[in-house]
C-alpha cells in the first residue's frame, strides 16, 4: 500500500480531510481542492487516485470538522515564546523546513488569517489555517528534500479530532495582540486642519459604508446553496462587519436581521437550528473585537 493511501485512509478515519499534494510541490493535485474543506474524499476515491499515482504527497484541509491547523513560520525565539504562551499546548505539531504547524479544532469556525511584518519584507510569521491545507509526514519537503517530521508522540494518524485542543476566536485575538510588536502598524483617520470640518460627513458616510456592506454580505449569504460553506461563510460574515458594530455603526439587532434572514432563505437555520447560526455570527463579531474601520477618503465640497 503506497503512503499516499495508507495515510490518507487513516486521517479520514480519525475525522479529518486529505488532501492529495502533487510529486515534489506543495499545491494540491485537485484543482478543486477546496471542496474537501466541506466534503472529504471517500475511502473509494483515495483508493482510485493512489492507483494512478502512487508517490502522490499528503496533506491535510484546514476547516473541516472545525480543524485549525496554525503554521508558526519563523525560527525568531522572542517570536515563538510569543506564540506559545498564547496557544494551548499541542497534542499534536510537525515540522518542516522552519518553524512549526500545530494543529487544533474549534466548535466555531475560526477565520483564516495571515499575520506578516511590515513592508517591503512583508514575511509571514503566523497562518491560521482554516481555509488552507498543509503537509504533514512523510511528504517530502520541495525544498530541503528531507520528509516532513513529527513533533509529538502523538500524530494525526493515532488522534481523533475531537481529542485536538481547543482554540476559540479569543484566541486568535490574544493571538494577534501578542504579535502586535512585529506586525504593521494599523492605519487610522485622524482629521486635521480645515478636514475637522467635514468629519460629520465622513462619519455619516462611513455609516452608509457600513450597510452597503451589511447588504452585500446579506444577499452573498442568502444565494448560498446546501454544502456550500455556509455557516463558515456566516461566521465570515460577522468578522467582516464586527468592526462597524463594535465602532457603534452597526446595531446587534440590524446585522442579526439581516444575517439570519438571509441564513432562513438559504435554509442553513432550518438545518442547523437558530441558536447554532446565532452562536457562528456571535463568534465572527468577537472575532473582529480590535479590528480598526477602514479609512474612506473625503470628498471635496463646492465652493
Amino acid at each position: 500500500m503506497s503512503a499516499f493511501k495508507k495515510g490518507a485512509m487513516r486521517l479520514l478515519r480519525q475525522g479529518y480531510s486529505p488532501v492529495p499534494i502533487l510529486i515534489g510541490s506543495k499545491r494540491p493535485l485537485l484543482e478543486g481542492w477546496h471542496a474537501l474543506r466541506a466534503k472529504p474524499m471517500s475511502e473509494l476515491e483515495i483508493a482510485r487516485l493512489a492507483r494512478h499515482s502512487p508517490q502522490l504527497g499528503l496533506g491535510v484541509a484546514g476547516g473541516y470538522g472545525g480543524h485549525v491547523p496554525i503554521d508558526v513560520d519563523t525560527n525568531d525565539p522572542a517570536i515563538v515564546e510569543i506564540v506559545t504562551s498564547v496557544l494551548p499546548g499541542p497534542l499534536v505539531g510537525k515540522h518542516g523546513k522552519r518553524g512549526f504547524t500545530a494543529f487544533y479544532r474549534s466548535v466555531v469556525p475560526i477565520k483564516a488569517r495571515k499575520f506578516k511584518t511590515a513592508k517591503p519584507k512583508e514575511e509571514m510569521l503566523v497562518e491560521i489555517l482554516t481555509t488552507g491545507q498543509t503537509l504533514i509526514p512523510p511528504t517530502v519537503h520541495p525544498e530541503t528534500r528531507r520528509p516532513y517530521r513529527w513533533l509529538t508522540a502523538r500524530t494525526l494518524f493515532d488522534t481523533p479530532i475531537d481529542d485536538l485542543p481547543e482554540v476559540s476566536p479569543e484566541t486568535i485575538v490574544a493571538l494577534a495582540d501578542a504579535l502586535e510588536p512585529w506586525l504593521p502598524r494599523r492605519q487610522t483617520y485622524e482629521p486635521h486642519g480645515d478636514e475637522e470640518e467635514r468629519t460629520e460627513d465622513v462619519g455619516l458616510r462611513m455609516q452608509q459604508y457600513a450597510r452597503g456592506a451589511l447588504r452585500r454580505q446579506a444577499q452573498d449569504l442568502a444565494a448560498m446553496p446546501k454544502d456550500s460553506g455556509r455557516n463558515r461563510a456566516l461566521f465570515d460574515a460577522g468578522a467582516t462587519l464586527g468592526k462597524f458594530h463594535h465602532h457603534g455603526l452597526l446595531t446587534l439587532a440590524e446585522i442579526e436581521r439581516a444575517l439570519l434572514g438571509a441564513c432562513e432563505t438559504n435554509g442553513l437555520i432550518a438545518e442547523d437550528g437558530l441558536w447554532q447560526c446565532k452562536a457562528s455570527l456571535a463568534g465572527g463579531l468577537k472575532c473582529a473585537a480590535n479590528d480598526h474601520l477602514p479609512v474612506l477618503g473625503v470628498k471635496q465640497r463646492r465652493a
